[in-house]
């Protein structure tokens, strides 16, 4: 960028390396530095909208999301932006759906599928199931992918793995050895990905990322096995018509939810289970038993703390006297991020020393022994945490929900309920207040709510790997043989 200061492209990438070194702030000056070169230059708007809602900006991220989109114009759908739905909680579900059926629309007006397989009979031999997926590596899915795969029935499934990012870990190695196939598809475009999967004859082929990678969904739009399936990854519609089926159950997607999706719902008893970290140490008794006063605390994405969560968080601060507030991500690492977050609070009068921010962990084991700091885990909204909530509750902390309208609104009412604590998830924002304040000053309560909870979880069919194996195969052989017959 020195060199040639008028490249907003190393501009941009330098933002990028900025980024990822968590100097967000500085992040920021080189993106923007790149669209005052270029201000068509759709990745600089994209990467600012990014850094953005990292930094809790959550209406200036939506502003330069829609920049992006204007300077992308025809040459690209929204689906480079439509995860970012998922956050805003002054977006209608209605609108959110209405989001994704037009990517959906845009997408396969543009994209030719595959000549429809030479059927093939399911009688007799296991079914192949393909998993595409950019995230077989340690990431928050492998902890729910890795239980299926290791429980999934021999005799009745054979797993073909699809890698998508070239990225590989402890975690991968674990996951290759469950896979009766592995290809590594990171250098493949999303033609020859669907030709591969072509290739290797699959009955069944599972999205396991949705809209949050670039490629994913464009091998699923050229209908390269004859049923596709959403799982895991994503928190809405992908807004394919050439997605046959999502899975999920009547809570996270109760009766009507079907109104919301290109996909048919197949409800499983559960849609996720969980495999708990090995290296997870015991849970601690509640800090505040000690004597001091509550520490609640979110570990998840900031992404998801909007203007709305905010607000409700200091409603809770201010109500519990000496309550604090650890937020936990990476982000935080930078100064400058941290001050805008307590800036936020400060405008809804919490003062900064009720504030903790602590950066990423590296290692499992120091980043899960900091819930032993933590009384109360609270639940964002509208889009709930998935792998930090099941996370909080292995090391005892209980979280507490409110269940919304939609499928990433209620993922902390299904996890809630498969653990057999239905009463953490309020109905709405007020009864959530009066219930955390009530957890929250009572030490003895809170104690005794927390005692057993690692090995309630551990028993709940949360963790059940096998019956939730069975349940996957049960379903997706349902949804083959349908097609099988003509259905």
């Amino acid at each position: 960028a020195a060199l040639d200061p008028a490249d907003p492209g190393l501009r941009h990438n330098l933002g990028v390396a900025l980024r990822h070194q968590g100097r967000l702030e500085e992040a920021r000056g080189a993106f923007a530095a790149a669209l005052d070169l270029d201000p068509r230059f759709a990745p600089a708007w994209t990467a600012l909208a990014a850094v953005a809602a990292e930094q809790g900006e959550q209406e200036e991220a939506w502003a330069l999301r829609r920049r992006a989109e204007a300077a992308l114009g025809d040459r690209a759908p929204a689906v480079l932006l439509e995860a970012a739905v998922n956050y805003h909680a002054g977006l209608s579900r209605e609108e959110v759906f209405r989001r994704h059926l037009a990517w959906g629309r845009w997408i396969e007006a543009r994209t030719e599928p595959l000549p429809p397989a030479a059927p093939e009979p399911l009688t007799g031999r296991p079914l192949r199931i393909g998993y595409v997926s950019p995230d077989l590596r340690r990431h928050s899915c492998a902890a729910f992918l890795e239980p299926l795969w290791e429980h999934h029935d021999p005799a009745r499934v054979e797993v073909h793995a699809y890698a998508l990012a070239p990225v590989e870990d402890a975690t991968t190695t674990r996951l290759r050895r469950l896979a009766h196939h592995w290809r590594d598809c990171s250098a493949l475009a999303p033609e020859a990905v669907a030709r591969a999967v072509r290739e290797d004859r699959i009955d069944v082929l599972v999205d396991l990322a949705g809209h949050t990678h670039g490629r994913q969904l464009l091998v699923f739009a050229r209908k390269p096995a004859p049923v596709q399936v959403a799982w895991l990854g994503y928190p809405a519609t992908t807004g394919l018509t050439r997605m046959d089926a999502r899975l999920t159950d009547a809570l996270a997607d109760p009766p009507g939810a079907e109104g919301w999706h290109t996909e048919r719902l197949v409800r499983l008893p559960r849609f996720l289970c969980y495999r708990p970290e090995p290296a997870a140490p015991e849970p601690g008794p509640p800090p505040m038993t000690g004597g001091g006063a509550c520490t609640f605390a979110s570990f998840n994405n900031p992404s998801k703390l909007g203007p709305a969560v905010v607000a409700l968080w200091s409603r809770l601060l201010r109500r519990v006297p000496g309550s604090r507030l650890l937020l936990k991500a990476a982000p935080f690492t930078d100064p400058g991020t941290r001050e805008r977050w307590i800036r936020r609070f400060e405008a809804h009068g919490v003062a900064r020393q009720a504030l903790d921010f602590r950066p990423f962990e590296a290692d499992t084991a120091d980043h899960l022994a900091q819930y032993r700091e933590v009384d109360l885990a609270l639940d964002p909204f509208p889009y709930n945490g998935t792998t930090t909530t099941c996370e909080a509750l292995w090391m005892g902390v209980p979280v507490l929900s409110i269940a919304g309208d939609r499928h990433a609104a209620r993922t902390g009412l299904s996890l809630l309920h498969a653990v057999g604590r239905p009463a953490w998830a309020a109905p709405d924002p007020e009864a959530w207040l009066e219930l955390a304040a009530s957890l929250a000053t009572d030490p003895t309560r809170l104690a005794a709510a927390r005692a057993d909870l690692r090995a309630a979880m551990a028993r709940s069919p949360l963790c059940d790997g096998r019956a939730f194996a069975a349940a996957v195969e049960a379903a997706l052989e349902d949804l083959a043989r349908v097609r099988e017959a003509g259905g």
